[in-house]
């Protein structure tokens, strides 16, 4: 098991295919990997409606992490009203501002680069999401599958979520990354 530690969050809408493909590609590489649920509607101990009516199971509660801990990365999946729901948690945001301050990564997908790294201060120089949020990034906007910026990283949409996933992964243990890419016949990285 790799030293690595991963938050990963979901709230109500959250776009499943990011979440959980990014859940299990870090567990793959064998990351401590954790789900979190976050934002209206979700508390301890009680499944998520993600955006498609699929209903997970968190590992945790915003509640039960303190806004100083320390994770190797914060990745943040999409969806609406997923997006929006984390984007209003306060204390989801004081985790992913904490964690940026320290350097580490944050990755965020589809509508939430402009939705919630926007809306918290974290987005970068360049980076991308999904078309339709573009016009909110502005100049910014990169029509990439995913763009790395700094300690940032991006992507599109539900058909970047693997390619996002190893991104993320290969930042936090490129070798470990390679491996599982293989492993599970991903080629396009």
């Amino acid at each position: 098991m790799s030293e690595k530690s991963v938050l990963v969050f979901c709230a109500v809408g959250t776009e499943e295919i990011e979440c959980l493909t990014a859940v299990d590609v870090f567990r793959r590489c064998g990351f401590r990997t954790v789900l979190c649920s976050c934002g209206a509607g979700t508390s301890p101990g009680s499944p998520v409606a993600f955006s498609h009516s699929v209903a997970i199971s968190a590992d945790c509660h915003i509640s039960e992490v303190p806004a100083e801990s320390e994770w190797d990365a914060v990745v943040i999946p999409g969806g609406m009203p997923g997006a929006k729901n984390i984007s209003e948690d306060a204390c989801a945001k004081k985790v992913t501002v904490h964690a940026h301050k320290k350097g580490k990564l944050v990755a965020a997908i589809c509508a939430a680069p402009a939705v919630v790294l926007d809306s918290w201060g974290l987005l970068p120089e360049k980076a991308t999401c999904y078309p339709s949020f573009a016009e909110t990034l502005g100049k910014r906007y990169v029509a990439e599958k995913v763009v790395e910026s700094g300690n940032v990283i991006t992507s599109a949409g539900p058909g970047t979520a693997m390619t996002f996933a190893f991104k993320v992964a290969g930042r936090l243990d490129a070798g470990a990354a390679k491996k599982r890419a293989k492993g599970m016949l991903v080629e396009d990285l």
